[in-house]
């Protein structure tokens, strides 16, 4: 409970940018949290991600060109708004795909902040609700994120990933982009 509400103040702090879905509220709703956030509609076949795009095959260069400035947009407007967030689980399937093609990067389930002050960190995320905010509450050792996009250093120096994760997991999902299959 306390990394759902983490996570969720963190994806709160990013903000409203054209590629990221805007997590606008966290409430609890019959003692559960509910984090209310952007809908994004599909389009007429009813995909609505990239990963339901490349079911339908792969993307062309352009379109994959267009894919990776789109994440990267977002993802530095992330970073700015957010000093050290490291997504953690860039996959297909969190790259959602608007009517118009705009890519709007979703789940910040996994997200972890590096470099901001244990102090700082608790003084945003505190609630009136969860008075028991503790800084760090992601095991050591604990894996996060989905296998086949992962870099290397996820599987074993969790608590040490940064950015460069990120980028090695869009590099997977442009690999995938491309082919229509994951890298591995």
């Amino acid at each position: 409970l306390q990394r759902f509400v983490r996570e969720a103040r963190t994806w709160m702090l990013v903000g409203s940018h054209p590629n990221i879905v805007c997590a606008r509220k966290l409430e609890i709703i019959e003692a559960a949290p509910c984090l209310f956030m952007e809908w994004v509609p599909s389009d007429e076949k009813g995909i609505h991600s990239l990963s339901q795009r490349l079911n339908h095959g792969p993307l062309t260069i352009v379109e994959t060109l267009d894919v990776a400035h789109q994440f990267c947009l977002g993802m530095l407007h992330a970073t700015r708004a957010v000093p050290g967030l490291v997504h953690r689980d860039v996959k297909p399937e969190n790259l959602l795909l608007t009517p118009d093609g705009t890519i709007k990067i979703t789940d910040f389930g996994l997200v972890r902040t590096r470099g901001m002050e244990e102090d700082s960190l608790e003084q945003w995320a505190r609630s009136d609700v969860f008075e028991d905010f503790s800084g760090n509450i992601t095991r050591v050792g604990s894996i996060f994120g989905t296998p086949a996009y992962m870099a290397p250093e996820q599987f074993a120096r969790t608590n040490e990933v940064d950015f460069r994760a990120d980028i090695y997991a869009l590099g997977c999902c442009l690999f995938e982009c491309l082919t229509g299959l994951p890298p591995f």
